[in-house]
């Protein structure tokens, strides 16, 4: 298998046409470009070979105007062809390429790597440029044209535009900074030497850019600027007027000096000193004595008296009390008799033994305790007062923060917990002062608008009958709109929605959510689309918005229509078919198919267009009075004789004479003395002339007899002394090399030897032998047919 080989010719009859525009002195212009597939895909046809012979392509696809022709930058001598391919051309291979002049000869063809042209409906539809190469002999009856809609930048200009740019670009260095230039090359910014030396400063100084200018290391106060401070001259250990005296090393003062000392026999100032809770105590202690005071528990809830039978609470307090009843006393032992007198009354003697009526002092200390709801205890001989730490208990709660607390009598907690809703009194709506409720909080039947409700609230979920919301699950995403839901059987059930315009425009859109049976989720109910409802017919609403600047067309895709009041906007935008104020309608039937119409509001115009499946396509313009006048034109109904205006009232006699100037329309055939055609290929065809000649005429070139297909080529050629070398024909011969020769193209040198040699002929190429002793050019020609 071979690989095929791409490339492109003039054709015969192109040639033909540069030689005669040559001949008669007019331009010659290539103008349109022909796209084929050579008859179907790769591999199912076979590749196309450029023929000078061929009149058309095997089978064409497309065919349009050149968007450019112009000289290449790398010869001046190779003429580039260039076409670009819009997205919305395709669904095709393209494997052929031609040209055509102006004349709409096929003057030029080329094959070329496959390339499939995909459709816009494939989704991957795709612009592309097509340039072909025409190496011709010179460029001076050339006509070049280019569309100034499609202008290309090269490389060396925009490397040119570039490099401009950054020398026209400097970066400069700011207040005490140095360095700094244009962008052509890099550049540094850097702080300027200071004069200061690198290391370490206790004390700088700084100019106004925070640079230091200056640096020492002081040893005095007054070398760091500091007036307000002592020496440590000024601190002494003896008393010595207008001096600091230093304490001791126990951090005391010198036993010398006199006043309030490190301990003392009394407190400069009494204190108060007191206790507080189930228990409440107070005295006044300046360390002079010990102090003692009266502890007053709290009431327990009982009255004051004297009774035989209490009830106490955990904490001993005794919280009520009653009268002794015989079941409450056990029957006793003499033995637990072991205090007391007693009396003769009751089989006593009525006196005591050993103890004394009064005492200063106990013959041994006794602890005094505190028990119950506190605790605390003293030791105590009755020669002095003495007081109580009070503690209380712990009434068995755990340490910490509640909503609801229970507590005994004496206002102890001794139990928490957190609210019911049994705690909670029924309240009037007028006690909710601040915050708001939740949704699912809200009633089922409202009045007016729940203002509370965030404005950011989903609209496929709500359970509330009206809401004003700009979500995106809104009829236009970003937009506010007060949005009305009735629920059927309940607020669970099945929905219709009703959406109104917030500000700014007064739009209407509905909507439901089905299903049976109803879903029990409010948030999993499938909504239908929005649809809008236009009052007053299709479009007759106030304007969707009004378009801004800098706004791109591609991205209006949602029905409605907006007001473009400024055609500076128009122009600084994007995608508009014209720079003019106007207005923009958009139709989006579904998310596939949505059309654009813009009329502009002067001689703009009326334009539309359709993006398919995310892919806009080009704008049209429909005719209107500013670019079409039917009086102008003739309906094809009414194109008759009796009908055609301008029509000559009289004709002249049978037998007359015409100038050839006045013949300016149709064919004259052969049998009027005519050619029976307006080319001259046929014209030769149908007087028998045969086929004209073709030729490329150059210092290397060809000439062919189209008739009798006869061809000569020729050119010249660089052999070394005593040497060969291999030539290849400007063409390939279609069928055989009939002979050739070569021959020197300077004076033989007298008694020298300088034959040459035209050997080894084939269709596409030759080989010269130069029997001279030194390089020498040699001019060959070769016929063949």
């Amino acid at each position: 298998m071979t690989t095929p080989k791409y490339g492109g010719l003039l054709t015969d009859i192109g040639a033909a046409a540069l030689i005669a525009a040559s001949e008669a002195g007019k331009k010659w212009q290539p103008t349109h470009m022909l796209i084929g597939d050579a008859g179907g895909a790769p591999g199912e046809t076979a590749d196309p070979i450029p023929s000078a012979a061929q009149t058309k392509l095997i089978r064409q696809r497309y065919r349009a105007q050149l968007n450019r022709l112009f000289v290449s930058e790398q010869s001046a001598n190779v003429l580039v062809a260039e076409l670009v391919l819009p997205m919305a051309i395709g669904g095709f291979w393209i494997r052929e390429i031609g040209l055509e002049d102006a004349d709409g000869k096929f003057v030029a063809v080329a094959n070329c790597p496959p390339s499939f042209k995909a459709s816009v409906e494939s989704g991957s539809a795709r612009t592309q440029t097509i340039r072909v190469q025409i190496i011709l002999s010179g460029m001076e009856h050339v006509e070049l044209i280019i569309d100034d809609g499609i202008v290309y930048a090269t490389q060396d200009w925009v490397t040119a535009k570039v490099a401009a740019d950054f020398k026209g670009r400097k970066v400069l260095a700011g207040n005490g900074l140095v360095g700094g230039g244009d962008l052509s090359a890099d550049r540094t910014i850097a702080l300027p030497a200071s004069g200061v030396g690198a290391g370490t400063y206790r004390a700088v100084t700084v100019n106004a850019n925070g640079i230091v200018t200056a640096g020492s290391n002081p040893t005095t106060l007054g070398g760091y600027g500091i007036t307000d401070a002592l020496h440590a001259s000024e601190a002494v250990t003896t008393p010595t007027a207008n001096k600091l005296l230093r304490l001791n090393a126990a951090g005391l003062l010198p036993a010398s000096i006199t006043g309030n000392a490190a301990t003392a026999s009394r407190l400069a100032a009494p204190i108060t000193l007191s206790a507080s809770g189930d228990a409440t105590w107070s005295v006044r202690f300046d360390g002079a004595t010990n102090v003692n005071g009266v502890l007053t528990l709290a009431n327990s809830g009982v009255t004051a008296g004297t009774y035989a039978k209490v009830t106490v609470n955990a904490k001993g307090l005794v919280t009520g009390a009653s009268g002794l009843v015989a079941s409450d006393i056990p029957a006793l032992d003499a033995g637990k008799i072991t205090s007391g007198i007693l009396p003769a009354a009751r089989g006593g003697t009525g006196n005591g033994i050993g103890q004394a009526a009064t005492a200063v002092k106990l013959a041994a200390p006794r602890t005094i305790y505190l028990g119950g709801d506190a605790s605390g205890s003293t030791t105590f001989d009755g020669s002095a007062n003495a007081g109580i730490t009070v503690t209380l208990a712990n009434s068995g709660v755990n340490a910490g923060s509640y909503p609801k607390v229970t507590v005994n009598a004496k206002g102890l907690v001794t139990g928490g917990g957190g609210l019911t809703a049994a705690d909670i009194p029924a309240l009037d709506a007028s006690k909710i002062a601040t915050g708001r409720l939740d949704l699912e909080r809200l009633p089922l039947v409202s009045q007016g608008l729940a203002t509370a409700v965030h404005t950011s609230v989903d609209p496929n979920s709500v359970v509330i009958p009206l809401v004003l919301t700009n979500h995106a699950n809104g009829p236009v995403a970003g937009r506010y709109y007060y949005i009305q839901t009735m629920f059927y059987p309940s607020v669970e059930g099945n929905a219709t929605q009703i959406a109104t315009g917030y500000a700014g425009v007064a739009d209407m859109y509905v909507r439901y959510a089905y299903g049976s049976p109803a879903t029990t989720d409010p948030s999993k109910r499938e909504w239908s689309a929005w649809v809008r409802c236009d009052l007053g017919g299709a479009f007759a609403h106030a304007p969707d918005g009004v378009l801004g600047g800098g706004v791109n067309l591609d991205s209006m895709i949602a029905s409605g229509w907006w007001h473009q009041p400024f055609s500076a906007n128009a122009q600084n935008g994007a995608n508009y078919p014209v720079g003019e104020a106007g207005i923009l309608t958009v139709h989006a039937p579904t998310s596939s198919m949505i059309y654009q119409t813009y009329r502009g509001y002067a001689a703009g115009g009326l334009y539309w267009r359709c993006r398919y499946n995310g892919t806009w396509g080009g704008w049209f313009r429909a005719w209107d009075s500013g670019n079409f006048n039917p009086a102008n034109y003739v309906a094809k109904s009414e194109y008759n004789w009796s009908s055609l205006p301008g029509k000559p009232a009289t004709f002249p006699p049978a037998g007359h004479n015409h100038d050839a100037s006045q013949i300016t329309s149709g064919i004259l055939p052969l049998a009027r003395g005519g050619l029976g055609a307006n080319n001259a290929t046929t014209a030769r065809s149908n007087i028998g002339a045969g086929t004209i000649a073709t030729a490329s005429l150059g210092a290397s070139g060809w000439w062919r007899d189209n008739d009798t297909g006869y061809i000569r080529q020729w050119g010249r050629v660089t052999v070394p002394g005593d040497g060969t070398a291999a030539i290849t024909f400007p063409i390939a011969f279609p069928n055989v090399c009939l002979g050739g020769f070569a021959g020197q193209t300077a004076n033989f040198h007298p008694g020298t030897d300088a034959s040459t040699s035209f050997y080894n002929p084939s269709t596409t190429g030759a080989t010269l032998e130069n029997g001279y002793q030194f390089q020498a050019v040699l001019l060959w020609e070769a016929f063949g047919r």
